[in-house]
């Protein structure tokens, strides 16, 4: 999902998570109505990343493994490969058990954002929603993210909702948001041909990145 600010992309990563409720309409996954599972059960088949990533006193293999048993070894070593967290353990003192703090104060907002992807893809759940999860990565990081991702996880259903056109321009379905309406689904090269909300945001965000200042080399 894309879309301006505002338009409604976290409200409804919310609604199917049950974080919020509604009272008309409805919602499915695979044919049934959310509302027919019990939140618990519904939440313990997904993984959930948002821009503003929880983290909790404690060390980083704590909020990775949040005390799950059986998520050692090869599922942790990957999914710490995944979201490139493994790259910033060499930079803390004590690697995985390293201290991040109350609310994980030591951390930057892009490591805070890897330690929640981690965490969330750590044991394959059945649906991964991710709320502008990327959002405080460096443009690299972020392609080499999505880039591991793709192959270590390739038959992985996945929800994006960002701002960036970037972040979801390989995507199977992109669906186009404003104003709390869908107003435009396709493929990117689809959207692009239609030249409608998505082309007019590719257009602007690419404007952007070819006005925005160089970084020195």
């Amino acid at each position: 999902m894309v879309g301006k600010i505002g338009c409604g992309k976290t409200s409804l990563v919310s609604l199917l998570a049950r974080l919020t409720e509604f009272s008309s309409g409805e919602l499915l996954i695979n044919g049934k109505d959310i509302r027919t599972f019990e939140p618990a059960e519904l939440r313990s088949s997904m993984g959930l990343v948002t821009q503003d990533a929880f983290i909790m006193t404690g060390t980083i293999k704590n909020n990775v493994t949040l005390g799950r048993e059986g998520f050692e070894g090869r599922a942790l070593e990957t999914a710490l490969r995944v979201s490139q967290l493994k790259h910033d353990l060499a930079k803390f003192p004590k690697g995985l058990e390293t201290s991040v703090g109350t609310r994980g104060f030591t951390l930057s907002g892009g490591q805070k954002q890897r330690v929640s992807i981690a965490r969330a893809i750590l044991s394959r759940p059945d649906l991964l929603l991710f709320d502008d999860a990327t959002s405080a990565m460096d443009a690299q990081t972020e392609e080499n993210f999505w880039k591991a991702f793709r192959e270590e996880l390739p038959d992985a259903i996945c929800l994006i909702a960002t701002h960036r056109v970037k972040t979801i321009e390989h995507a199977d379905l992109i669906l186009a948001l404003d104003e709390g309406r869908l107003t435009e689904k396709g493929t990117h090269a689809e959207l692009i041909a239609l030249g409608g909300l998505y082309k007019q945001i590719y257009e602007r965000q690419k404007l952007e990145e070819e006005f925005a200042p160089k970084e020195a080399a």
